[in-house]
């Protein structure tokens, strides 16, 4: 599970992406169920849930006084707050899951991108002019969305939106949970593929990423500006070195 808090103007937009595996260790780990076809559950079923698991989290900030409520007075009576959850819990949330479009690799490659973001990339960026940042972001509420548009933001306002989405010393914005926690998942992973029939149920399902990558036809020798040129490795950088003076005078 992933957390990311903007969207492509870089306002808040709080999700999560969500790679739920599909099946199983039994708890004696005697065998991997394999997930039924209609996997996962009910629509109807989890809008309730997501609901319940919301509010109740939401009222927990509230008793322990974490809430900043400031901006609305309203709220801070105890009348006027029993007043919006009541609202809130009379009606249905939208809650919505459906099975994937493509194999579960896709789903990985797709959300591996976004797994180490920042709130915007490089390439979006148009020009920084006299205090002026223009960038571009594709809007998904115009017909035949997305549609790509350009947005031009003053410098200050640019920076306090990017700012908004860095997270706070420690805060953790991928976590695992299951087979994959950090706390056993070795061993849970090699008695998953061991009761899978894997060969080498101690390695990695992909234990040659070259393979692997030529394999789903990904070059990453190529040069990605271009597409034609090879790239080919001048130096390696460890983490606690500066780079060569060469290297950083031409950079």
């Amino acid at each position: 599970m992933v957390l990311h808090t903007w969207g492509q103007t870089l306002n808040d937009h709080p999700h999560v992406h969500c790679i739920v595996t599909g099946g199983a260790l039994k708890n004696d780990g005697s065998a991997f169920v394999r997930a039924p076809k209609h996997f996962l559950f009910r629509v109807e079923a989890l809008s309730k849930v997501f609901r319940g698991k919301f509010l109740a989290a939401l009222q927990a900030l509230y008793d322990h006084g974490k809430l900043c409520l400031s901006g609305q007075p309203a709220l801070a009576t105890k009348a006027g707050w029993e007043a919006l959850l009541q609202a809130l819990c009379s009606h249905d949330w939208v809650v919505y899951a459906k099975q994937p479009f493509d194999d579960p690799a896709h789903l990985i490659r797709y959300l591996g991108r976004y797994v180490n973001r920042i709130a915007i990339a490089n390439h979006r960026i148009l020009s920084i002019d006299e205090g002026t940042i223009t960038f571009k972001y594709l809007d998904n509420r115009e017909p035949g969305a997305p549609v790509e548009k350009i947005m031009a933001l003053p410098a200050d306002e640019f920076i306090r939106r990017f700012l908004a989405h860095i997270p706070p010393p420690q805060f953790r914005r991928i976590r695992y949970y299951g087979i994959l926690a950090n706390g056993h998942r070795k061993d849970k992973l090699t008695t998953c593929r061991a009761r899978l029939g894997l060969d080498a149920p101690h390695l990695p399902f992909i234990a040659d990423m070259d393979a692997f990558l030529t394999k789903q036809g990904i070059d990453y020798s190529l040069c990605s500006k271009c597409g034609e040129g090879k790239l080919r490795q001048v130096y390696a950088l460890l983490s606690f070195h500066d780079p060569p003076p060469c290297y950083l005078e031409a950079a």
